[in-house]
């Protein structure tokens, strides 16, 4: 299976905000603009909607911010897809501006069928094309573990079985 794609982008002046930094709404603009590469990529761009009718819909995100961006900066986003289940994708996204981390983003997305508006299985080709490029270990820094069986990194002081997630969700009050 080929590299996840790293997407550049250039900061657009007019997202500098007063203190003269990226205003942190724009971070997730950057985010958004290399989603699209990055669904092309592992076969959910616009050639799967115009074929299925099925769009990919993010529901939930975590972002980190971690470093300032000031202007000029050239953006590199790395998108990393951690796994897939019959209707939903779990991704992770690295910000970096001059080589180093500023900000992560980690989001959860659902297959959404626009002619019945209603969240879809995927077409069981392409479901056997995301679990090739799921990584086989999510980094670290990700929280949206519940609804995924990929363990954390063993060392993590945070690590809790997906299963054990699962079950202390479903035993709350």
């Amino acid at each position: 299976m080929t590299a996840q794609p790293v997407i550049r982008i250039s900061i657009d002046p007019t997202w500098i905000d007063a203190y003269g930094h990226l205003n942190e709404g724009y971070y997730l603009v950057a985010f958004s603009e290399a989603s699209w590469p990055f669904q092309e990529h592992i076969g959910l761009g616009e050639t799967y909607t115009r074929k299925t009718s099925n769009a990919i819909y993010t529901v939930e995100s975590r972002i980190s911010y971690l470093r300032e961006v000031t202007y000029p900066a050239d953006l590199t986003i790395t998108n990393h897809l951690l796994g897939a289940q019959d209707k939903k994708i779990w991704s992770a996204h690295v910000l970096s501006a001059a080589g180093e981390e500023c900000c992560r983003l980690e989001r959860i997305s659902l297959n959404y069928n626009q002619a019945s508006k209603r969240v879809a299985p995927f077409p069981k080709d392409i479901f056997a094309e995301l679990s090739c490029f799921s990584e086989v270990i999510a980094p670290d820094w990700v929280r949206l573990e519940n609804i995924f069986s990929k363990p954390r990194r063993q060392n993590s002081p945070t690590s809790v079985p997906a299963k054990e997630m699962h079950d202390r969700l479903q035993n709350r009050p």
